[in-house]
């Protein structure tokens, strides 16, 4: 025993919750037994040269072309976004990363419209109104 009333056996409890505590941390953290929610969304490409979708739950850079030119579209895991275009003020540019259905980003000079379609296991409310 010593100065603090402490025995081998109420050491090995403790160091033992600890990895237990941790462990369940990291469990519920990483996601395990979630089903990945990207995996029925796709993202649809419409531009005057044609008509795309691509799935939305893997990593891709995609050029399109449009009558100014090539615009790059970038998607990796669950997220796209327009990261180029031959436009003047690149607004498609800053509209940033899209990433639930029914967003939309454009590029209106290059006639390139990027959306995602299709639904996820989130039942979050996105807005209300009267």
């Amino acid at each position: 025993m010593n100065k603090i009333g402490l025995k081998i056996g109420d050491l090995v409890i403790f160091f033992i919750a600890l990895v237990l505590l941790f462990a369940s941390y990291g469990i519920t953290s990483s996601g395990f037994g979630k089903s990945d929610s990207n995996n029925n969304l796709i993202l649809k490409i419409s531009a005057s040269s044609g008509e795309w979708m691509y799935p939305l739950d893997k990593k891709m850079k995609l050029c399109v072309d449009g009558p100014l030119g090539t615009t790059i579209v970038n998607i990796d895991h669950g997220k796209a976004w327009i990261s180029d275009s031959p436009c003047k003020n690149k607004l498609c540019i800053a509209t940033g990363v899209i990433t639930s259905p029914n967003s939309w980003a454009a590029c209106l000079p290059n006639k390139v419209l990027i959306s995602i379609s299709g639904s996820t296991s989130n039942t979050e409310v996105d807005d209300v109104s009267f």
